[in-house]
């Protein structure tokens, strides 16, 4: 039988880092926050978003208007940045007897536009989404293929992703190749953590 692997996009599939740090910083001006400084990007990696907002400044009745604007800078920026190593071939080795979906905070155009570019298909995708609305999601795509799916598993680099599995009762792998550190996905309690993409296939497979 099946299994459903769901994959955060930004930070866990494509090093996108330096795509968001340039378009975050850009719209500072415009919603009147705090620009991050690239000394801070390692000391930041041990706060969940909610808790950069605050330090930041980020309005959360803000929020949706910056993320439609942030979408849009990123689609330029997103085309250059790079697959994290490996990731690619693990996800078409999990392709062969599975179902594997996106979810992201990104938009779906240029996330199909990015997996295109590199020659990786994946079934489901979903965009555009609300950064705190992924549990959501993770039910719409269990809802579309269930019940033909034995296990599901979620793979993020954040907090918010472990969070968003409990939320839906499935099964978390936090990766510590993306935004947040080591230390604070420990915390979060997730069901695996991991630090190379192959390890994916051992805990899956």
């Amino acid at each position: 039988m099946k299994k459903l692997i769901i994959f955060d996009f930004d930070g866990t599939i494509v090093d996108s880092k330096e795509a968001w740090f340039k378009a975050v910083n850009k719209l500072a001006p415009q919603y009147n926050y705090t620009p991050i400084k690239k000394t801070e990007i390692k000391r930041l990696r041990n706060k969940t978003i909610k808790e950069i907002m605050h330090e930041k400044n980020i309005a959360y009745r803000k929020l949706p208007f910056l993320l439609n604007k942030l979408r849009k800078e990123l689609e330029n920026e997103m085309q250059k940045s790079n697959l994290y190593k490996g990731i690619k071939e693990v996800i078409a080795n999990l392709n062969k007897n599975n179902i594997i979906a996106i979810i992201t905070s990104n938009s779906e155009e240029n996330t199909i536009k990015f997996l295109n570019k590199h020659k990786i298909k994946i079934n489901f995708i979903y965009g555009g989404t609300n950064i705190f609305g992924k549990a959501v999601k993770i039910n719409r795509i269990m809802k579309k293929v269930h019940p033909t799916i034995k296990e599901t598993y979620y793979i993020g680099d954040e907090v918010r992703d472990i969070k968003a599995a409990k939320k839906t009762g499935i099964k978390s792998i936090a990766v510590t190749w993306g935004f947040n550190s080591k230390s604070i996905l420990k915390k979060a309690n997730p069901n695996y953590i991991i630090g190379k993409p192959k390890e994916l296939i051992k805990i899956i497979n």
